[in-house]
């Protein structure tokens, strides 16, 4: 059963008479579309109705949820095996709920050994997390910018990433949950744009892309930039003019910190020399650090951004408005019926007598001795 408490009724008020009568499912409608739409007005009142729409179908359902909580209790129980005195948190999209029915869950251990190395602890992790069978695939990644252990938990198959003693993942939480608060237009235009950089494989930094954090900056000085717009047509519009046509990657920098601003690259000394131009956005955690050092593709963002735009005003196009920018999303259908199949049949377990919380008393439980601090 889809919830869309975490939008703003507001929104759906706004250009609610311009909502026809429910849909009949068919070819040439979009999943996400309940009832029609009627074009004999501003078109963008028209997408922004789309744009809401499409944010409550895509945004997590209860059960989505609570398979998240299963996985992150089950890790966060095997974590205090390992470091008594540890804490597993959520950030990024799950800690927020703004995350995709197949996004990846973040994770982050603080109060880990402080005197050892980090790759040391990932690695004790790792193999504690193995000997556990909490995970099919475990891969740890010491070299990168922010060390992790990217892994595939079982049974549900989450993608999770997990780092240790980042306090500064941590700090991010609540400072997004902040201004989705004082920006209810926020959350679902980051939805749709996380699917927008998915479908065109722009959403992994590792290759050039864009990551979470930084497209929610992106999407943040859109909407600072003209915090009385209600419309999120207009303001969708507004990010695929900026990003597609006249900002300048080369020579300006992205703050967001009190209210936004744009920065010199050249003042600041963060001009990028190098052949691809990266996007170069103060960490609002960390004044004088910056984010999207490996968003390096911005010509592939901008080229992306530019012909969506176009196909908004694409006239002949017989697709509803967000189609002109978004697939179908029928490739989700498949995660949420498996997620759906795990959910009911954890459900069948508890109505059986199986409890989630409790072990049953002739159930083994692990034993912490054999796992020390390195």
């Amino acid at each position: 059963m889809k919830s869309a408490r975490m939008l703003d009724s507001s929104l759906y008020e706004l250009y609610k008479h311009l909502r026809g009568r429910p849909v009949s499912r068919s070819r040439n409608s979009p999943l996400w579309c309940e009832n029609e739409y009627i074009y004999n007005q501003s078109t963008f009142n028209v997408l922004h109705n789309e744009i809401f729409d499409f944010a409550k179908w895509i945004l997590p359902t209860p059960e989505e949820k609570h398979l998240r909580l299963l996985v992150v209790k089950r890790f966060r129980s095997a974590v205090s095996l390992l470091w008594p005195g540890a804490k597993l948190v959520c950030t990024g999209s799950t800690a927020t709920d703004s995350y995709l029915p197949d996004g990846d869950i973040d994770l982050v251990i603080y109060g880990a050994p402080q005197d050892a190395d980090i790759g040391d602890l990932l690695e004790d992790l790792n193999r504690h997390l193995i000997n556990l069978q909490l995970v099919s695939r475990s891969k740890v990644l010491s070299h990168a910018k922010c060390p992790i252990i990217d892994v595939i938990e079982k049974p549900f198959g989450f993608n999770m990433d997990i780092a240790v003693n980042n306090v500064n993942g941590i700090l991010n939480v609540s400072r997004h949950l902040s201004e989705m608060k004082r920006y209810p237009v926020l959350l679902p235009l980051l939805m749709v744009l996380k699917v927008f950089l998915k479908e065109h494989r722009m959403n992994e930094p590792y290759s050039g892309g864009i990551s979470s954090n930084t497209l929610f900056q992106l999407v943040l000085m859109i909407v600072q930039s003209n915090p009385s717009e209600k419309c999120m047509g207009k303001l969708i519009n507004n990010f695929f003019q900026t990003y597609g046509n006249t900002f300048n990657f080369f020579t300006t920098g992205i703050s967001t910190r009190n209210g936004g601003r744009l920065f010199s690259r050249v003042d600041t000394d963060h001009m990028s020399w190098m052949q691809s131009v990266n996007i170069c956005i103060e960490d609002p955690q960390n004044p004088g650090n910056f984010l999207g050092e490996n968003s390096y593709d911005t010509l592939g963002f901008r080229r992306i951004c530019y012909k969506s735009r176009q196909n908004l005003y694409d006239s002949n196009s017989q697709n509803s408005l967000l189609s002109r920018i978004l697939s179908d999303c029928t490739y989700f259908l498949d995660r949420r019926k498996e997620l759906q199949k795990h959910y009911d049949s954890l459900n069948r377990q508890v109505k059986d007598g199986f409890s989630l919380e409790k072990p049953r008393e002739h159930s083994r439980k692990p034993e912490p001795q054999r796992y020390k601090n390195k």
